[in-house]
């Protein structure tokens, strides 16, 4: 994933707040550069993320490593399409909460091809792969099959540009 967005950790923090107040541990398949990572600390939560990218999850195990927070926050080199499914019935009140990549702006690659899926189909995958959990929040540029599932909308400011962006709860 060469282009990837920046997701602010005050704004990671907000949602989890907000949204996923009861969860023990937030889950996040598509970590990239830590924000929700943060958030996920700073609102007091252990923190699971993956991500296909080497060079960010060296970045964040760094700043795991800096802020000495690795009894609370992992992450790991993980391709979403290809991973395990895991079931997290059993597990302690786990809750997933990630930006999936935005099509036509960042890129999931697969053996050097690139991977072009919508919000949704990244949204049915992450449902697919990380089952049961107790909540799944997500935040997309787009949707058409969550449309119901929209708690609010946030103006984000970024390398982007200033857009607005669909908060998902199911």
């Amino acid at each position: 994933a060469n282009k990837v967005s920046i997701f602010k950790p005050k704004t990671a923090e907000y949602l989890i707040e907000k949204y996923l107040s009861e969860a023990t541990v937030v889950i996040d398949p598509f970590s990239g550069f830590s924000g929700r990572m943060l958030g996920a600390f700073n609102a007091g939560k252990k923190y699971i993320g993956w991500d296909i990218n080497e060079t960010h999850v060296k970045e964040s195990n760094e700043i795991i490593k800096f802020k000495n927070i690795g009894n609370r926050c992992s992450v790991n080199v993980q391709d979403l399409l290809s991973a395990q499914a895991a079931d997290w019935t059993n597990s302690e009140n786990n809750m997933l909460f990630t930006c999936p990549p935005y099509g036509g702006k960042e890129h999931w690659n697969e053996n050097n091809d690139e991977i072009e899926k919508t919000c949704d189909e990244w949204i049915d995958l992450c449902l697919k792969k990380h089952k049961n959990c107790a909540r799944y929040l997500f935040v997309v540029d787009k949707t058409e099959k969550y449309k119901n599932n929209i708690v609010e909308t946030i103006t984000n400011k970024s390398h982007f540009g200033e857009n607005t962006e669909s908060v998902i709860l199911i």
